[in-house]
């Protein structure tokens, strides 16, 4: 795969990258899904925040300072065994669980996550493993310190990226359906379906209402109007899972198939 002029990489060498968040002090922290870690990277060097186990595949920065990952569970039988769950983060390296899942709203495999205008961590559990032909329904969760709600139920679909517009509305992507859509008074509104080559993983919000979503296959990012509609594509020569913006700049994780265990990359370019 090759990069576009402007997109360089910051690391590489880690396992399954996913999440990216910037941090206050400029850090920019990441999910190693292989390995059970979330990883921090400051002027090149990279450092573990916190050892979290299972396969943590998406983190928000929360008001409190904390970092809340959503947590897939454990990959391997034979390794320490962690359920489905979203986890809080210290910086400090210390974790906690805020949403175990009860017997009714038990969660298959969360996803992404994003605060919400009113202060609520929303988050898609993808309902299933399988992310090309899901027969479970997606899911949209709602958490705050009172409760734990579902927000809706989707088809089998596999829920993946999750986060809001600038008027506040709840987006998510679907990545065997290939949709992003927009729930507007308890309504699925579908902005797009993207190409057969563009499935969608996680995607960020840019200043100036444009999705940027990382699609696996198409080896970028594509690039959306607020209304959905297909304004570019940025090859990164590797295949993306998530982005997020550091001012002007994207940063975008993603991995390059090898059989390799740790092929995972940092990446980024100015928008």
């Amino acid at each position: 795969m090759t990069a576009a002029p402007g997109v360089r990489e910051l690391h590489s060498g880690f396992g399954f990258a996913e999440g990216p968040v910037l941090l206050p002090d400029g850090e920019i922290a990441f999910c190693d899904g292989t390995n059970g870690v979330v990883l921090g990277l400051r002027e090149g060097i990279v450092r573990v925040i916190g050892e979290v186990g299972g396969a943590p595949n998406g983190l928000s920065l929360g008001a409190d300072g904390a970092l809340y990952v959503t947590q897939m569970g454990s990959w391997l039988p034979e390794g320490p065994q962690v359920p489905a769950c979203i986890q809080r983060l210290e910086l400090d390296g210390s974790v906690g669980v805020v949403a175990p899942g009860g017997d009714e709203l038990a969660f298959v495999a969360p996803n992404d996550l994003a605060f919400g205008p009113d202060g609520r961590l929303f988050f898609t559990d993808s309902g299933d493993s399988d992310h090309i032909n899901p027969v479970a329904p997606g899911r949209i969760f709602g958490l705050s310190d009172e409760r734990l709600e579902e927000i809706i139920e989707l088809e089998p679909c596999f829920a993946n990226g999750i986060g809001f517009d600038a008027s506040g509305g709840l987006i998510w992507t679907e990545t065997a359906t290939r949709r992003v859509c927009r729930l507007e008074e308890d309504r699925i509104v579908v902005l797009t379906v993207l190409p057969e080559e563009h499935i969608p993983d996680g995607f960020a919000v840019a200043a100036d209402g444009r999705l940027f979503v990382a699609t696996v296959t198409s080896g970028g990012i594509t690039v959306l109007s607020s209304d959905g509609d297909l304004l570019d594509h940025i090859a990164v020569g590797a295949e993306p899972t998530n982005c997020a913006f550091a001012g002007s700049t994207l940063i975008v994780t993603a991995f390059t198939p090898a059989d390799e265990p740790n092929s995972g990359r940092l990446l980024s370019f100015e928008t």
